[in-house]
C-alpha cells in the first residue's frame, strides 16, 4: 500500500516539496504585511517546516477512510475535524516557535506578524490540511486503480490461458481422428503397413508430447515434427504423397506457438492429397520478413471432389491459436487457385526463450 514513509529517500523528497511550496506560500501572504522581507521569510520557513511534518500525519486518516470505500458524510466529517485539529496544533506550535524568534532582536517583528495574522494563518492551515488530504487520497486512489487494473489482467491472462490450453487440448482429437482413419484405411488392405504406421505414430505422439508442454518453440522443431507426421501418413499413401521444406536457418531459429503447423498439415493431407488419385506435393515454406514471420503450407486440391467432413477445423484452430498468441499482431489468410489451396501466416517475431 501506498505511504509516504515507504522509502527514506521518498520521505525527504516529500518534505522538501512541502516546505518549499508551503513556504512560498506564506512568504506571498506575509511579505506584504509590512514587517519586512527578513521576518516574513523566517516566518514563513519555519512555519512551512511545521506544515511539511503535520502534512505527513494526514496520510493516517486519508488510509483508514479511503475515498473508494467511505461515504461522503464521513468523509466531511472526518477530515472537518482533522482539519481543525491540524490547523490548532500548527498554531500552537508556531506560537512557540514565533517566541523563540523573537529572542533575537531582528527577527522580533517575526513575532509580531505572528500575533497580528492568526487567523489568516488558521486558515492557511485548514488549506494546508486540505491540500495535503488531496495528495493522499489522489496517491491511496491511483494505487488501488492500478491494483484493480493489474487484478483484471492478471485474470485476462488467466483466461487467455485456459482457452489455449483448451485449444491444444482440440488439437488432440483432431489429430487422433485423422491418425486412425488413415490407420484403419490401411488395416484390412495392408495390415503389415498398418503396423509400421502404428509405431511411427507412437514415435510421433513421443515427439510432439515435449513440444506440446512449452509455450513457444523454434520453427524448426515444429518443422520436424511436419516431417515426421507426414513419414507415417507415407506409410498409407507411399509415392502418392511427397512434401518440400524451404526455410532458411534464421527463419528456422523464430519462434512459434506448439504444434501451430500441425492441424494444416493434417488438413494438406486430409483434404488435398487423400482425395486425388495422383497424389500430389505439400510446400511448407517459411520466411522472416522485417519484425514478421511468413509460414505458407501449400497443397494441390482436387476442384471436383466433394467437401469433406471436417473441413475448416483446423484452420479455425489455428486461427484462434493466433488471435489467443498475438492479438492482432498475426493473422491467417486462405487462397484457392489454379488446383492449390494456400495457407498463409503471418506471426510476429518474438524475442522470448522457449518456456
Amino acid at each position: 500500500m501506498y505511504s509516504p514513509f515507504a522509502q527514506p529517500r521518498l520521505t525527504f523528497l516529500y518534505l522538501g516539496a512541502w516546505w518549499l511550496a508551503s513556504g512560498l506560500v506564506l512568504v506571498a501572504l506575509l511579505a506584504p504585511q509590512g514587517a519586512g522581507i527578513l521576518a516574513a521569510s523566517t516566518l514563513a520557513a519555519s512555519m512551512a517546516g511545521l506544515s511539511a511534518l503535520l502534512s505527513l500525519v494526514v496520510y493516517y486518516p486519508c488510509r483508514a477512510l479511503p475515498p473508494s470505500s467511505a461515504n461522503a458524510g464521513k468523509l466531511l466529517l472526518a477530515h472537518g475535524a482533522g482539519a481543525a485539529l491540524s490547523s490548532s496544533l500548527w498554531l500552537a506550535a508556531g506560537e512557540l516557535l514565533s517566541r523563540g524568534l523573537a529572542g533575537w532582536r531582528p527577527l522580533l517583528p517575526a513575532r509580531m506578524l505572528f500575533l497580528e495574522h492568526q487567523a489568516l494563518l488558521a486558515v492557511v492551515g485548514l488549506l494546508f490540511y486540505l491540500a495535503a488530504a488531496l495528495v493522499h487520497s489522489f496517491a491511496l486512489v491511483f494505487e488501488e486503480t492500478q491494483r484493480t487494473r493489474t487484478r483484471e489482467l492478471s485474470l485476462e491472462v488467466k483466461a487467455r490461458d485456459a482457452e489455449l490450453a483448451a485449444l491444444r487440448a482440440q488439437i488432440d482429437p483432431h489429430f487422433l481422428f485423422n491418425s486412425l482413419h488413415s490407420l484403419a484405411a490401411l488395416c484390412g488392405s495392408d495390415p503389415k503397413a498398418a503396423r509400421a504406421m502404428a509405431i511411427r505414430l507412437a514415435d510421433f505422439f513421443r515427439a510432439r508430447l515435449g513440444a506440446a508442454r512449452q509455450k513457444l518453440v523454434p520453427l524448426g522443431e515444429e518443422l520436424e515434427l511436419a516431417s515426421a507426421y507426414l513419414e507415417v501418413e507415407r506409410v498409407r499413401f507411399g509415392e502418392r504423397l511427397s512434401w518440400r521444406l524451404e526455410a532458411l536457418p534464421e527463419a528456422r531459429q523464430a519462434l512459434v506457438p506448439p504444434l501451430l503447423l500441425q492441424p494444416l498439415v493434417e488438413n494438406a493431407v486430409r483434404h488435398g492429397i487423400a482425395p486425388r488419385v495422383e497424389g500430389g506435393e505439400i510446400l511448407i515454406s517459411a520466411a522472416r520478413e522485417d519484425t514478421q514471420l511468413e509460414i505458407a503450407v501449400v497443397n494441390p486440391v482436387d476442384e471436383a471432389s466433394p467437401r469433406r467432413p471436417g473441413a475448416g477445423v483446423g484452420l479455425s484452430l489455428v486461427r484462434d491459436r493466433l488471435r489467443l498468441s498475438f492479438g492482432r499482431q498475426a493473422r491467417l489468410e486462405t487462397a484457392a487457385e489454379n488446383q492449390e489451396f494456400r495457407v498463409r501466416l503471418v506471426v510476429p517475431l518474438s524475442g522470448e526463450n522457449p518456456s
